[in-house]
Protein backbone atom coordinates (compact mmCIF):
# COMPACT_ATOMS: atom_id res chain seq x y z
CA UNK A 1 0.00 0.00 0.00
CA UNK A 2 1.32 3.42 -0.95
CA UNK A 3 1.64 5.81 2.00
CA UNK A 4 1.77 9.61 1.97
CA UNK A 5 2.54 11.87 4.92
CA UNK A 6 1.55 15.52 5.09
CA UNK A 7 3.22 17.68 7.72
CA UNK A 8 0.90 20.33 9.15
CA UNK A 9 3.88 22.44 10.15
CA UNK A 10 4.41 23.01 6.42
CA UNK A 11 0.74 23.89 5.86
CA UNK A 12 0.39 27.20 7.69
CA UNK A 13 -1.21 29.09 4.81
CA UNK A 14 -3.39 28.10 1.88
CA UNK A 15 -0.60 28.47 -0.67
CA UNK A 16 1.97 26.64 1.45
CA UNK A 17 -0.55 23.87 2.18
CA UNK A 18 -1.24 23.26 -1.49
CA UNK A 19 2.46 23.45 -2.35
CA UNK A 20 3.25 20.84 0.29
CA UNK A 21 0.39 18.61 -0.88
CA UNK A 22 1.60 18.92 -4.50
CA UNK A 23 5.13 18.01 -3.43
CA UNK A 24 4.09 14.98 -1.35
CA UNK A 25 1.81 13.55 -4.04
CA UNK A 26 3.96 14.56 -7.00
CA UNK A 27 1.14 16.50 -8.63
CA UNK A 28 1.78 18.04 -12.05
CA UNK A 29 2.67 21.69 -12.54
CA UNK A 30 -0.85 22.25 -13.84
CA UNK A 31 -2.26 21.68 -10.32
CA UNK A 32 -4.13 24.94 -9.68
CA UNK A 33 -4.07 24.74 -5.87
CA UNK A 34 -7.85 24.43 -5.54
CA UNK A 35 -9.90 21.97 -3.50
CA UNK A 36 -11.77 20.86 -6.63
CA UNK A 37 -8.60 19.92 -8.45
CA UNK A 38 -7.16 18.37 -5.29
CA UNK A 39 -10.22 16.12 -5.12
CA UNK A 40 -9.85 15.17 -8.78
CA UNK A 41 -6.16 14.34 -8.43
CA UNK A 42 -6.61 12.36 -5.22
CA UNK A 43 -9.34 10.33 -6.91
CA UNK A 44 -6.86 9.40 -9.65
CA UNK A 45 -4.34 7.85 -7.24
CA UNK A 46 -4.54 4.06 -7.36
CA UNK A 47 -6.01 2.56 -4.22
CA UNK A 48 -5.33 1.31 -1.70
CA UNK A 49 -3.35 4.18 -0.30
CA UNK A 50 -2.93 5.74 3.11
CA UNK A 51 -2.70 9.41 3.96
CA UNK A 52 -1.34 10.47 7.33
CA UNK A 53 -1.34 14.07 8.47
CA UNK A 54 1.01 14.92 11.32
CA UNK A 55 1.18 18.18 13.27
CA UNK A 56 -2.41 18.96 12.27
CA UNK A 57 -2.82 21.50 15.08
CA UNK A 58 -0.21 23.71 13.41
CA UNK A 59 -2.07 23.54 10.11
CA UNK A 60 -5.36 24.38 11.83
CA UNK A 61 -3.79 27.41 13.45
CA UNK A 62 -2.39 28.74 10.19
CA UNK A 63 -5.20 27.71 7.86
CA UNK A 64 -8.07 28.70 10.15
CA UNK A 65 -11.42 27.97 8.38
CA UNK A 66 -9.66 26.50 5.35
CA UNK A 67 -8.41 23.67 7.57
CA UNK A 68 -12.02 22.55 8.03
CA UNK A 69 -12.59 22.53 4.27
CA UNK A 70 -9.44 20.50 3.71
CA UNK A 71 -10.39 18.03 6.45
CA UNK A 72 -13.89 17.67 4.96
CA UNK A 73 -12.33 16.80 1.62
CA UNK A 74 -10.25 14.02 3.21
CA UNK A 75 -13.25 12.68 5.15
CA UNK A 76 -15.41 12.73 2.00
CA UNK A 77 -12.71 10.82 0.15
CA UNK A 78 -12.78 8.11 2.82
CA UNK A 79 -16.55 7.84 2.37
CA UNK A 80 -16.23 7.74 -1.42
CA UNK A 81 -13.34 5.30 -1.60
CA UNK A 82 -13.21 2.65 1.15
CA UNK A 83 -9.67 1.59 0.18
CA UNK A 84 -8.35 5.04 1.00
CA UNK A 85 -7.33 5.31 4.64
CA UNK A 86 -6.65 8.48 6.51
CA UNK A 87 -5.39 9.41 9.94
CA UNK A 88 -4.49 12.65 11.71
CA UNK A 89 -2.26 13.42 14.67
CA UNK A 90 -1.53 16.68 16.42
Amino acid sequence: MEAYILDGSRMTGVFSAHNHIAEVFGFPGSYDRSLDMLWDLLCEIPVPFRLSVVNWAQAEEGLEDYANELMELFVDLVEEEPEFSFDVTD
